[in-house]
């Protein structure tokens, strides 16, 4: 059986091959496996690809390994700790104090996507509450909770790139392939778990403006540099009320829900596209 959610991106990587002549072997025992043959093997397999080394998507598979490898860049990151199941038992308001952190807060696993126990706390006993919460469900292996600054976030970005000479083992060249500005109906004004993807009206604004591009690009460089072997990614970086601009997480395996929601494959294939293009110069 394919593995569920990545089927369709391969059939996209497929479709463009042979769009574009180039040679392919798939096994019809493993729906979801494909090599592209270019000057190089490129293979794919559910969640794994040519483009990030195993280091790079476990690194960023876990957001406080990441947090940890970029916590001495200059990259803007909202202060945050780590807290452990061991840990549920120590008086938290202490350690949250000598962090400097103030409520509300926001709290999240470290290792699940798509706005999975996200959670917005107003107080210590909210935040006690939802910590058992997280740690006793089941469905999820949780052995780390971050405990996040809040952020009053403004507008919410997405930024795609691909490290373009990853391919030709040259030093780190990222370009941005798309960034766009998720737009919402309503902020997160409570402590529900929250997805774009859902919302009856969810939309996104292209960012075309330079300048905002050259600030999401240094963000980018800073976040290749510290993490080896990235290749491929999408970057969440938020603007608060003041104009600011804040990292929040990097995904080495980026989904497109929003995107399939509006466009269909067309959006994906155009970078996919753009992405051939550097893998075969």
């Amino acid at each position: 059986m394919p593995i569920k959610g990545y089927s369709y991106r391969l059939d996209i990587w497929k479709s463009i091959c042979d769009k574009r002549n180039f040679k392919y072997t798939t096994n019809t025992n493993i729906p979801s496996y494909l090599i592209i043959h270019l000057s190089k093997d490129y293979t794919f397999y559910g969640r794994k690809d040519s483009f990030n080394s195993p280091i790079s998507s476990t690194l960023t598979k876990h957001k406080s390994l990441t947090y940890s490898l970029l916590k001495n860049s200059d990259i803007p990151i909202p202060k945050n700790i780590i807290i452990t199941k061991d840990e549920l038992n120590k008086d938290l308001g202490d350690k949250i104090k000598a962090n400097h952190l103030d409520f509300p807060l926001v709290i999240k696993p470290s290792n699940t996507d798509n706005s999975v126990h996200v959670y917005i706390v107003k107080d210590l006993v909210g935040l006690i509450d939802k910590i058992h919460t997280v740690f006793q469900d089941k469905n999820y292996d949780i052995l780390e909770i971050i405990i996040q600054e809040y952020i009053n976030i403004q507008k919410e970005y997405r930024v795609l790139f691909f490290n373009k000479n990853i391919s030709h083992n040259l030093s780190n060249d990222p370009i941005i392939l798309l960034a766009y500005n998720k737009l919402r109906l309503n902020q997160r004004k409570n402590s529900e778990n929250y997805n774009i993807a859902n919302e009856e009206n969810a939309h996104y604004e292209i960012v075309a403006s330079n300048t905002f591009l050259k600030k999401f690009k240094v963000i980018v460089d800073r976040v290749v540099e510290c993490i080896p072997g990235l290749g491929w990614a999408g970057i969440d970086i938020v603007e608060d009320i003041n104009g600011k601009l804040w990292f929040l997480e990097v995904n080495s395996d980026p989904g497109f829900k929003l995107l399939r929601k509006l466009h269909g494959d067309k959006k994906i294939e155009e970078i996919y596209n753009k992405m051939m293009d550097y893998m075969i110069g």
